[in-house]
């Protein structure tokens, strides 16, 4: 039996080796040119857009509730120096 190869003979064999890389390799390269959903990027896209959305409605109410309540006060503050005197 001085012909047969031994186990370490068989796990060095460059075919094992390019098995076992393959399996490696194999799900990572499935996983990285999967386009069936939306990436990464795409959801900063939506997220970006969708904050700016949010700060320019914020600034616009922001400012039109920020004059009515100017308003009220001075109206306020007038009423209490009319009637004080």
């Amino acid at each position: 039996m001085a012909g047969r190869p031994g186990r370490d003979d068989f796990d060095r064999s460059p075919l094992i080796m390019v098995e076992r890389r393959d399996m490696f390799w194999q799900p990572m390269r499935k996983f990285l040119l999967d386009e069936t959903g939306p990436t990464a990027t795409e959801y900063a896209v939506m997220l970006a857009l969708i904050l700016a959305v949010v700060i320019v409605a914020i600034g616009s109410v922001g400012g039109a509730t920020g004059e009515k309540w100017n308003n009220n006060s001075s109206q306020i503050i007038s009423a209490i120096d009319s009637s004080g005197s």
